[in-house]
């Protein structure tokens, strides 16, 4: 529960903190832009506690989801870093590795469920 409450607190952050640019001097810039990551910081620190509240199975297949997740998200990183320098496509910010890495935990996880139960 307190996960979603820190991704709900992070969200609001960054929508607020996405209007506040051109209101705020040149050297709080860096500080305002890096603000949401406190309660995405926490909302890893809650997702930590979950897992260790899980039983044995459910710990197995979330281990076998992340595993998955960064198996995935390697190939698809590495396959692109060399596509953009080698095939000049365009680079892409680092914004698109949270996504490909969440994608590829919850597939992990389904199909290691599927595995297990």
């Amino acid at each position: 529960m307190r996960f979603f409450l820190w991704i709900a607190v992070y969200g609001v952050m960054v929508v607020a903190v996405s209007f506040t640019f051109d209101l705020v001097p040149h050297w709080l810039v860096i500080p305002l832009a890096l603000l949401p990551m406190v309660p995405a910081v926490l909302a890893g620190f809650a997702s930590i506690d979950d897992f260790r509240a899980l039983d044995e199975l459910q710990r197995k297949i979330q281990s076998e989801g992340i595993l998955f997740s960064f198996f995935i998200t390697a190939v698809a990183t590495l396959s692109y870093g060399f596509l953009e320098a080698y095939a000049h496509l365009p680079r892409l910010s680092m914004f698109f590795v949270w996504p490909v890495l969440a994608m590829g935990w919850a597939v992990g996880a389904l199909l290691a469920r599927r595995r297990y139960c």
